[in-house]
Formats: structure tokens, C-alpha cells, sequence
């Protein structure tokens, strides 16, 4: 049996450390303390943490009855306690409490009327955590800004992401928020990693349905400001889209991708979740069907999909680190950075770019000889340009999405074929038996 809060550690704003921000949340773990004696051992080698590992390691519940509905909690896993290591591979930090929205189903509200104050992280307590953390010699993965509250309504969030990179600089920082603030004046110049940001909708209508008194043209502005192609240095910036029944027309999903390609988001993403209003027209089974609409999207889940049986996963999802492809006297080149197969569906996002001033006019890609279709070519991929030194190169991004019917559960080879100039075809294969490889 296995748990993230072995790996994982939550910060809330009145500085309790509780089990997990699901089922687990009102368990305490323990608390930061200003007190010169206190350090972050105390509470990971306390009562608690002995209860969670002996649990655990027996393959029983720490908390029956709170674990029984945890999302988080993977019975038929296998212990892993990285905490064990001094790893910790998400530090979560709730800055506040507070947050203009009203979206239907968070518990912001009722935690302002239930939870001990203060409901707003002070930064001396912050940075206590981070310097005892530091001071064990604990290496922190992420440091991630998310709670019950809307991280940005601090009124000095940037602080917390300058005191992250004095005492963990070499640690990634990632924000998670709803974008309705200005993006310069609450990072102060201060670089984040990765930014998510939650906007369900890209229409006033039916975004305020969820996103209560929240402003899309706000979240827009705040992801067009974030994907700044001027910037010295800019996040990977994900757009956070939970499907409900309100804003899963084809026409709004369209319009979504649009608009992410547009803007030059780095990655849009779907999300499926089980709350109020959820979509019903997608399925575990059916919202691949969505990269019919948007190639370039990214699935989600919600974690309380991962505990249902196998039969509610993808039949096979190869997210691939493919090798680079560049042949001796080639005009192009290709890599692959994702092949996804759904029942039902492939998926192929990576990059291509012409070489010797070559420009691709063509993405085809092919199954046992049998075209599958174009790609969508031309997306914003500015890492690309420095990769190969051509500033021309920023727009190499290519992706691919299709129905899948072929006679096995997915293809054994992949033809990618790059046209040119003059009708010239250069021939790229990606092999199911090599999958780490392009030939």
C-alpha cells in the first residue's frame, strides 16, 4: 500500500502540516514553529509519520476511515518513502486562504469559517520551514504554490518565490492559479518555473459558470503576458481546462486550442474530473475524441479516477523521450516528444524543422503504408530555435491526432513523412519494438 504523503509535503497558512490535501486534509502532522529549538525532524520522525509507515509497510490504512475515500492513497502500490531519502518531491505552500472566486466546488470558504488563523501564510514561517528543511539536508523536487485559496491574493507572493530561491535555488517553483491578476505586478520580475492556470471556458458566458465573479478576458491576458515570446526567460505555461457540461461544445474547444496556439501557450489541457456539472459527453473511454479538436492537447485526470479499474485508463500511453533524428545529407529534421494511443485514437506531438533553408510544407503521417492524415504544423516551439541555432525554427512544433482502427491495439511503426521544396519527401519511422528511437 502506498501514499504520496511520503513524498510529498503540504504547507497550510496557518502553518500546520496535515496528511494530504484530499480526505486528509484536518489531520495534523505536525506544525512550524519560530521557536529556535524547532526543526522539520521533529515532526517527520513523530508519532504520526511512525503510524503512516508501519500502516503502510502492512498494507493497512494509517486512518481507515479517511483513507477508505483518498484519492491519493494506491492500495495495490508498494511502499515508497522518499521523505525516508530527505527527497521531497512536491513542497505544496498555501499562501492564503483568501480568493475573489467563488467556483462551486472549493472549500475555501467554509475552511475561513472552520480553520485556526492565521488564514495568510506569514513569511517568517515560510522561511523557517525551508531553512530547517535546508539546514537536514533535504533536496526539494518542486516548490509548489496551491491550496484552498488563490495564491496571487498574497499580497507578497513574489517574496515567497525569492526567499524559495535563496535557500533551494536550484529547485523548480511552480504556480498554480486562476490568472485574474496582473501577471507583472505580482511576480515583480521574479521567474517561475511553470505556471498552471485554471480557466474553465474561453467564453465570459460559460467560464463564470464555474469561475464565479472570475473575468476570462483577465485569465487571457494573464496567459498572453506569462507566454511573452520577449521575455529573457518564460515558464512552462499550462492552461488548466476542466471539461463540464457548460463548455464541452466542439465549437468552444476549437476556439480554445485557437486561442492557445495563438497566444503561444505552451501546453493546453483537458481535465476530467467527477465534480458538479461535470462533462457527461466525455468519458474515461471517449475524451480522446477531444485532439480531434485539439491535436496539441494534453489528458487529465483527476486523481480519483487513478484508483478505478484498469479498463478506465488508456489502452496504451507511450510518452516517449524520443532520440533526435538528423541523417547524414538530410533537409529536415524531426523529433518526437509524445505518442499517445486511446482505444480508439493516436496522438503524436513533437517538432520537424527544415535544414540548409528548406522549408517543410508537409506533415503526413502513415500506418503499414495507409495514411493516417496531416499533422497541424507550425506551433510555437521557441526551445527549438536555440536547439539548432536558427531563429526560423520557432514555429517547428507539429501535432497529430486520429482515429485508430487498425487491426492491433496499437500500430507497430510510424511514417513520418516530411515534405519540402519541390515535392521532396524525407521519411522518419518510429518502431514499437524501439520506442526510445527514430529512424
Amino acid at each position: 500500500m502506498n501514499c504520496q504523503i511520503l513524498r510529498t509535503l503540504y504547507l497550510k497558512a496557518n502553518g500546520i502540516i496535515p496528511c494530504e490535501d484530499n480526505r486528509g486534509e484536518w489531520i495534523d502532522l505536525g506544525k512550524v514553529s519560530l521557536d529556535p529549538d524547532w526543526s522539520i525532524e521533529q515532526v517527520l520522525n513523530n508519532e504520526h509519520y511512525a503510524q503512516i509507515r508501519s500502516a503502510l509497510a502492512a498494507g493497512e490504512m494509517p486512518w481507515p476511515k479517511t483513507c477508505a475515500d483518498c484519492a491519493m492513497l494506491r492500495p495495490h502500490q508498494p511502499v515508497k518513502d522518499t521523505i525516508a531519502q530527505k527527497r521531497i518531491e512536491k513542497l505544496q505552500i498555501e499562501t492564503t486562504l483568501a480568493c475573489a472566486l467563488r467556483c462551486p466546488g472549493c472549500s475555501s470558504l467554509g475552511q475561513l469559517a472552520l480553520r485556526s488563523k492565521p488564514h495568510t501564510l506569514p513569511l517568517e514561517i515560510y522561511e523557517r520551514l525551508l531553512q530547517s528543511l535546508a539546514d537536514e539536508g533535504y533536496r526539494i523536487d518542486f516548490i509548489e504554490y496551491c491550496g484552498q485559496g488563490e495564491p496571487l491574493a498574497h499580497p507578497k507572493f513574489a517574496e515567497f518565490v525569492r526567499i524559495g530561491r535563496r535557500l533551494f535555488p536550484e529547485t523548480k517553483q511552480r504556480l498554480v492559479t486562476n490568472g485574474n491578476y496582473s501577471y507583472a505586478k505580482k511576480l515583480e520580475g521574479e521567474y517561475i518555473d511553470e505556471i498552471y492556470v485554471s480557466a474553465d471556458g474561453i467564453t465570459q458566458e460559460n467560464y463564470e459558470k464555474y469561475r464565479v465573479r472570475g473575468n476570462i478576458e483577465l485569465a487571457k491576458q494573464f496567459m498572453r503576458d506569462a507566454a511573452d515570446p520577449g521575455a529573457q526567460m518564460r515558464p512552462l505555461l499550462v492552461w488548466k481546462y476542466i471539461l463540464f457540461e457548460f463548455n464541452h461544445s466542439d465549437e468552444e474547444i476549437r476556439a480554445a486550442h485557437d486561442f492557445a496556439v495563438e497566444a503561444k501557450i505552451g501546453m493546453l489541457m483537458f481535465i476530467l474530473t467527477k465534480t458538479e456539472y461535470h462533462s457527461q459527453r466525455y468519458t474515461p473511454q471517449t475524451y480522446p475524441n477531444i485532439l480531434l479538436l485539439a491535436p496539441s492537447a494534453r489528458l487529465s485526470m483527476t486523481p480519483d479516477f487513478l484508483r478505478e479499474a484498469e479498463n478506465d485508463q488508456p489502452r496504451r500511453e507511450a510518452r516517449l523521450n524520443l532520440v533526435h533524428a538528423r541523417r547524414w545529407r538530410a533537409r529536415t529534421t524531426c523529433h518526437a516528444d509524445f505518442m499517445g494511443v486511446y482505444p480508439g485514437m493516436i496522438s503524436v506531438v513533437g517538432w520537424a524543422a527544415g535544414l540548409k533553408g528548406q522549408r517543410i510544407r508537409k506533415i503526413e503521417i502513415k500506418s503499414n503504408g495507409r495514411s493516417l492524415g496531416r499533422a497541424q504544423h507550425g506551433l510555437h516551439r521557441p526551445e527549438v530555435s536555440a536547439f539548432l541555432g536558427d531563429p526560423d525554427a520557432d514555429r517547428a512544433g507539429f501535432a497529430f491526432a486520429a482515429p485508430w482502427t487498425g487491426d492491433t491495439a496499437y500500430p507497430e511503426r510510424l511514417d513520418i513523412h516530411l515534405t519540402i521544396g519541390w515535392g521532396r519527401t524525407e521519411h522518419f519511422v518510429w518502431w514499437a519494438e524501439r520506442p526510445d528511437q527514430v529512424w
